[in-house]
This record gives structure tokens, sequence and C-alpha cells, in this order.
């Protein structure tokens, strides 16, 4: 598999350095949903993708949280105290407001929307008493 283009050391370096900045704000709160999503768009903004749009996807329709060129990346968060350190929880992939009913409805559903995305981005809080330790994962969509 080729190194992944879009998540380069820099963004990487930026993406920690702006988190970072935020848990030193909140210690004890982890960015998550829309805060989250602002740090990741920040970071790209902030390593100047030649010649590459960035655009947030908005926040009520069910799309991309994030556009960059023509990679569209869906942003997670798990930061609850029960977030364990060897298991992904992945909550909220899609709306479900549709009939059937059924798993093989809803799944075939949720299976729909991850084709949209590109990527899958998620930012882990891995809480050890009161200290806060962070992961940042690339799902490949692939594994979903």
């Amino acid at each position: 598999m080729p190194p992944n283009v879009l998540f380069t050391q820099q963004f990487l370096i930026h993406l920690s350095t702006m988190v970072g900045v935020h848990h030193s704000i909140y210690p004890r709160i982890p960015p998550q949903g829309i805060y989250f999503e602002g740090l990741v768009e920040e970071s790209f903004r902030k390593i100047r993708v030649p010649f590459t749009e960035i655009r947030a996807g908005g926040t009520t329709a069910p799309h991309h949280d994030l556009l960059v060129g023509t990679d569209k990346i869906s942003l997670k968060t798990e930061t609850g105290k029960s977030t364990r350190r060897d298991s992904i929880n992945i909550t909220k992939v899609c709306t479900t407001e549709r009939d059937p009913w059924e798993a093989k409805a809803l799944v075939k559903h949720a299976m729909a929307h991850l084709a949209k995305y590109e990527h899958m981005l998620m930012l882990r809080s891995i809480w050890d008493g009161d200290v806060l330790h962070y992961q940042l994962v690339d799902i490949p969509m692939s594994t979903l």
C-alpha cells in the first residue's frame, strides 16, 4: 500500500500542536465533534497544501466533514472515559431514519454512506486517571 500522501508528517506535526494547544486550555476536555474538525481543517490550512481547496463539509447534511482537494474525509472522535486502548468504537456513522428498520437494510445503508469517503480519521482519548493520552487513527475504508 502506498504511503498516505494526505496525512503527511508535516500535517501530523501541526495537528499534534493544535491538539496540544487545545489540551493546554482544556486539560480535562479532549477535542471532539466540530472542535476536532476545526483543528484538522486548520492544520491543513497551516501546511498550505499547494493548489488544494480545503473546505468544511457543513454540519447538517450527511456527507463528508472535510474536503481536501478531491479527498472526502470523515472525522470521528472517541473521547469518553470508557475508551479502551485496544479497541475502537465508531458511532454516528450515518443517519438511519429509513425503513425498513432491519439489520440487513441498516447495514446496506451504512455501507453506502461509507462508500462516499476516501478517509476516516479518528482522534481517540485514552484516560489514565486524570491524564489523557491521544491516539490518531487513519482507519482504512476497506476495513470498514
